[in-house]
């Protein structure tokens, strides 16, 4: 007996904790029922009408202003190379130092031919002055006072190229110091100390190192022949590269070609950006922006515009009276943050820009301070 009553307690006791469970439940549900539903959450930007930059664009490896292989104009041994790759050095500054020994010889025995030489000279004309007071005298026979003057002029002659064999073997033995010919980073060496170079090879058999000057570079592109007569020489341009993602270089205009290629229906043009603080280096990848002119423009922020899946076509999702609505665009992407709207949009719409991923069109939404 006192085993059914306690289970029959056990039984009311469930059902009164299930009974207080179900309430407690229903009474949240009432409660969020009286809550008032506010939507997704999205921000929003409004449409604006501003001047924009008429651009066109093309990509490019930037390339040094100057670039060099460092040759010897004279052939010799490599006695000593002063700088490594990656160096910076002045114009001016020593890079390599061939053996000197054979030019030091060749320049003493220019300077004994060159001495010889005046020698003869000095001779040959005391020489012809004397026979020309002789044959003023009629002394002598015109022919020898003729060839008085024979001798002379081939003495002067001797030491005009006794002085030019010297001053050659002057500028070689100047030679085996190799200079900067312009400022910039050594990113070459091709020859080691101890090895013979020679002058007169071609290309690389010859260079000992490879100098580059990046104070300025520049980017060569080609655009449509459409472009033709609207980008000038002078013009300003943007320069972004993928390795430096957060900053934009600035540049100009400085050749365009007035060729059209037949091939590709396009023309060259170069940019030159400077690069005093050398932050950008010769073979990287850049996207060039050159700057046409200023005009009007729908514009909203590159994140605004989505594209429907597997499709090109566009669309924004608009806010009115707090429901999105799906709107499709024409856009014209520019490589700034806005995105140029042809059709679709009006001036003073507001567009989401966050939480567009919930959004399909219809939904109510609740708009957070708008995004500046």
């Amino acid at each position: 007996m006192g085993k059914r009553l306690r289970g029959r307690g056990g039984i009311v006791f469930l059902f009164l904790v299930l009974s207080l469970f179900v309430g407690s439940c229903k009474r949240e549900e009432g409660e969020r029922a009286k809550e008032p539903f506010r939507g997704v959450n999205v921000e929003v930007r409004e449409v604006r009408r501003e001047s924009i930059p008429d651009v066109v664009t093309f990509v490019a490896n930037l390339e040094p202003r100057q670039r060099t292989a460092i040759i010897p104009k004279v052939s010799g041994l490599i006695k000593k190379i002063y700088v490594r790759e990656g160096n910076y050095v002045r114009k001016g500054d020593l890079l390599v130092k061939l053996e000197q020994k054979d030019y030091l010889v060749a320049l003493q025995k220019a300077e004994a031919a060159l001495e010889e030489a005046e020698a003869n000279l000095e001779q040959a004309s005391r020489d012809w002055r004397r026979f020309s007071e002789l044959f003023k005298r009629r002394v002598i026979s015109k022919q020898e006072y003729e060839e008085s003057e024979t001798r002379r002029k081939l003495a002067l002659a001797r030491f005009k190229s006794a002085q030019a064999a010297l001053q050659d073997a002057k500028n070689h033995l100047e030679e085996t110091m190799v200079k900067a010919p312009f400022a910039g980073f050594v990113t070459g060496k091709f020859k080691d100390e101890g090895e013979r170079v020679r002058a007169g090879m071609p290309g690389q058999e010859a260079a000992i190192l490879e100098l580059e000057d990046i104070s300025v570079l520049r980017a060569t592109g080609h655009l449509p022949e459409l472009e033709m007569g609207k980008v000038k020489v002078g013009m300003e341009a943007e320069v972004r590269v993928d390795a430096i993602p957060e900053k934009i270089f600035k540049g100009r205009v400085v050749v365009v070609n007035p060729t059209i290629d037949p091939s590709t229906r396009t023309f060259m043009v170069k940019v030159e950006i400077p690069n005093r603080d050398f932050v950008l280096k010769g073979n990287m990848f850049a996207r060039v922006t050159i700057v046409k002119g200023w005009r009007e423009a729908l514009i909203v922020p590159r994140e605004a515009v989505l594209r429907e899946e597997g499709v090109w076509l566009y669309h924004c999702f608009v806010v009115k009276d707090g429901v999105a609505e799906r709107r499709v665009v024409k856009p014209r992407f520019t490589p700034f943050w806005y995105v140029e709207i042809k059709e679709g949009l009006m001036e003073g719409e507001k567009v989401v820009v966050k939480g567009q991923g919930q959004l399909h069109g219809g939904e109510r939404v609740a708009v957070k301070d708008e995004a500046s």
